[in-house]
C-alpha cells in the first residue's frame, strides 16, 4: 500500500503549521470603521494594535489569549483617547507567540 505521509521522502518533516493569520482589512479604505479577522493559536497572547506610519500606537484592540479560530475585531477610526483619527495610512500590527503579521488600511474621512 501507499502511505501519503511516506511521499515527503526520509528524514522530512511536515512544515509548522500556521498559529497565526490576518485577512486584508475590509473595508479599505475605511469610513468611518474597518473590520479586521485573524486567527490566532489558542491560549497565546494576541496583541492587535493600529499604529501610524511614523511607528506611534494610535489605538490597542486586542491583548487577550487568542481563541484558536477567525476573529474579528472592528476599527472604528478612534484613537485610545477617544479621539477620530485623522484620514491617512495606518498599519494594522498582529502579534502573537513571536510572530507578526502587518496590514495597510487607509482611514478616509
Amino acid at each position: 500500500t501507499l502511505r501519503l505521509d511516506s511521499l515527503a521522502g526520509p528524514g522530512l518533516t511536515p512544515p509548522p503549521p500556521v498559529t497565526l493569520a490576518m485577512l486584508p482589512a475590509w473595508p479599505n479604505p475605511a469610513n468611518p470603521a474597518v473590520n479586521i479577522r485573524f486567527r490566532a493559536a489558542a491560549g497565546i497572547v494576541t496583541t492587535l494594535r493600529i499604529v501610524d506610519m511614523r511607528g506611534h500606537v494610535v489605538r490597542e484592540l486586542n491583548n487577550v489569549p487568542g481563541e484558536g479560530g477567525w476573529q474579528t475585531v472592528i476599527w472604528n477610526g478612534q484613537t485610545d483617547r477617544g479621539r477620530m483619527a485623522p484620514s491617512g495610512v495606518y498599519l494594522i500590527r498582529l502579534e502573537s507567540g513571536g510572530e507578526l503579521r502587518t496590514e495597510r488600511v487607509t482611514l478616509a474621512r
